[in-house]
């Protein structure tokens, strides 16, 4: 196989891009920037096609829906935003109480998720209701598994901590360093994967839900077997 660039257009945002998506079909590229803009992308004929700018804050996270007519955005500006992606129109907005760093919406297609620093909202796709929430502090990434059934959590921070007494320097100290699944129905603890000493950066689910892909800190990933769980 040889390398080539199938892409490479000036998308023209005015500050950096946060997070991308592509549409279930693979016909449209989304990006969602820090200058509060979302734009979409024809990916075959590699043109522009539109942008959404009712954001008034950078936004954060972008996630398509299975059937790829809606786009739904989360914010710093503290809201959560659908977008019709062949109509263009914004067709309705949301109110979190804090920032909304992540959103992610369940194969599905039933409930989608807002996550901020310390919790993650299950909402229910069709009128955003609160359905619960789950606790998440120092959250690091979330994923559905394939059958919308469970949520995948991950978790970790670390702090800078002076030591090695009589020739100090400057440590990495991780903590709150885990993976949790929990039940997308009522928000409840299943299981914990605990990796205290690594932080973890990422997670997905293999297609037929089987196996958990966990990244971590130091260049290591683990699989997760979840026919047990």
């Amino acid at each position: 196989m040889t390398n080539r660039i199938l892409l490479q257009s000036s998308i023209k945002h005015t500050a950096g891009i946060r997070d991308i998506a592509i549409s279930p079909d693979g016909q449209i590229l989304a990006f969602a920037s820090l200058d509060s803009t979302i734009r979409l992308w024809d990916i075959n004929n590699n043109t522009y096609l539109q942008e959404y700018n009712e954001h008034t804050g950078p936004v954060n996270s972008i996630a398509f829906s299975p059937d790829g007519d809606v786009l739904i955005s989360g914010s710093y500006d503290y809201s959560i935003r659908f977008w019709g992606v062949k109509s263009g129109k914004l067709l309705k907005t949301l109110r979190n109480k804090l920032p909304p760093i992540r959103v992610a919406i369940s194969p599905d297609g039933k409930t989608f998720i807002a996550s901020s620093e310390s919790s993650i909202g299950v909402r229910r796709f069709s009128d955003g209701a609160l359905l619960h929430e789950i606790d998440s502090l120092h959250m690091t990434d979330i994923d559905f598994s394939p059958n919308s059934e469970l949520i995948a959590i991950s978790s970790g921070r670390y702090e800078r901590v002076l030591t090695g007494a009589p020739h100090f320097y400057w440590a990495k100290v991780y903590s709150d360093c885990f993976v949790r699944l929990c039940s997308t129905e009522d928000g409840k603890a299943l299981n914990t994967l605990d990796r205290n000493g690594a932080k973890v950066e990422c997670v997905a689910f293999s297609p037929n839900g089987t196996v958990l892909a966990v990244a971590l800190s130091g260049k290591v990933i683990c699989f997760w077997s979840l026919h047990d769980k």
